[in-house]
């Protein structure tokens, strides 16, 4: 898979070109195209623009995911989990983040807040039809017990 970036005018490149940390990592880290500083209070969101547009090949996804560090000792992740972006969206990246803990965390301007892991995805038929398997596990959330 290729993927074609296009770097707007508020990416800070002084943090580099997109690129892998290290050449087995799954995941390249994105970073805050922001000017100025944003204080993110306990239990808020914010939407934060990631400076590029990009073009990669149909059949992949991007997904945006927290970044381990972050979450673990800042409580910073993304409103809902995994953000999506499709193959066709040719529109400038960004990504919702929710900060989980009881304390202020501030996203500086070139700040890396997210990463992106590409996948492969399946063709899907989608047919109608009766399901065949009564999987008796009765309405799902919890359905398999507690612990």
């Amino acid at each position: 898979m290729q993927l074609r970036v296009k770097y707007l005018d508020n990416y800070d490149k002084a943090g580099g070109e997109l690129s892998k940390a290290h050449p087995s990592d799954a995941g390249i880290d994105l970073r805050a195209a922001i000017d100025k500083p944003i204080v993110m209070l306990p239990s808020s969101y914010v939407k934060v623009p990631l400076g590029i547009c990009t073009e990669f090949d149909a059949g992949y996804e991007a997904q945006l995911r927290a970044r381990s560090g972050l979450a673990a000792k800042k409580g910073i992740g993304l409103v809902n989990g995994v953000g999506t972006i499709d193959a066709g969206y040719r529109g400038e990246w960004a990504v919702v983040l929710f900060n989980y803990s009881m304390d202020t965390f501030r996203i500086n301007p070139g700040d890396r807040i997210c990463q992106v892991v590409f996948n492969q995805l399946p063709d899907v038929d989608i047919v109608e039809g009766p399901i065949t398997d009564n999987d008796n596990r009765g309405g799902g959330f919890g359905s398999s017990g507690v612990a």
